[in-house]
């Protein structure tokens, strides 16, 4: 069985499907139990103008049902499936576009970080319309070594941080070889926003990392809240959720393989998967 083939097998777990009636549908389940979500339209890379238009029209469809069908969540955006792939101007126009209906209909609009080669035009585009936009945040990948500095730097500019250890695969020059650096560096930043941030999100899976995120919680004054990935874990989230505010992350469409490939390049959430597969 090659790769693919194990992708779609986990991606049914992961995924709510290729239409945007079933993220609605696994939104509603979500919020049923106490759990807000973050939807994606899922979709990277693209190379031509007229499927970055139909991406916008999927986003300007799913926030119109969503406000229409109460749905308590936001949506998360990748930057080059709105246009970086082809132009920063494409990309900025779209991701305003969208972050201007997300505010008319009182949704919060996150942007996705996606590899290296992106980190510098996704964070200026996101305090250009952080500045106009104040529902909007933004995910910083821990595992680069930037990303103390990077944080800090949005903190700083009462940006909104949602923090995850990242699932691309950097080179060292950029990025934290070991998983130890990975955590270290998770906590680091973890601290300093507890410290610093009026709000922010801790999306991880990590038991270890959300123990002390929970401690640290209940000495702050910062609005926090945990993130968890859709189809791992699920039994944990709902607990977490009776206690903090708890999202979490629901794909869908059709282009769910580069999403199902990041998932399965790390043994740790492999296991988790299975974990969950066998306690549920």
């Amino acid at each position: 069985m090659g790769i693919a083939d194990i992708g779609i097998v986990f991606a049914k777990r992961w995924i709510a499907g290729v239409r945007l009636e079933d993220a609605i549908t696994r939104a509603r389940e979500l919020n049923k139990y106490g759990e807000s979500v973050t939807i994606n339209y899922l979709g990277e890379h693209v190379s031509d103008p007229r499927k970055v238009e139909k991406t916008v029209l999927v986003y300007e469809a799913l926030l119109r049902r969503m406000h229409y069908e109460d749905i308590r969540g936001s949506i998360s955006l990748k930057p080059t499936q709105l246009g970086l792939y082809i132009s920063s101007s494409l990309f900025r126009r779209n991701y305003r576009r969208i972050t201007s209906d997300a505010k008319r209909y009182g949704i919060f609009a996150w942007l996705d970080m996606e590899d290296g080669r992106y980190t510098d035009a996704t964070i200026a585009s996101y305090l250009k319309i952080h500045r106009e936009y104040s529902n909007s945040g933004i995910a910083i990948q821990a595992n680069l070594r930037r990303s103390s500095k990077d944080a800090e730097m949005i903190a700083g500019r009462r940006g909104v941080v949602r923090l995850v250890k990242g699932a691309y695969k950097e080179d060292v020059s950029i990025a934290y070889g070991s998983r130890k650096e990975v955590d270290d560096a998770y906590i680091r930043i973890m601290r300093y926003l507890f410290m610093h941030s009026s709000g922010f999100t801790i999306a991880t899976h990590d038991m270890a990392i959300i123990k002390i995120a929970l401690a640290l919680e209940r000495k702050s004054d910062a609005e926090v809240s945990f993130s968890m990935l859709n189809g791992i874990n699920n039994e944990y989230a709902k607990q977490l959720a009776k206690k903090s505010k708890v999202d979490v992350y629901v794909p869908f469409g059709e282009e769910w393989l580069p999403y199902a490939v990041r998932r399965l390049r790390s043994i740790s959430n492999i296991k988790r998967v299975l974990s969950s597969l066998l306690t549920e």
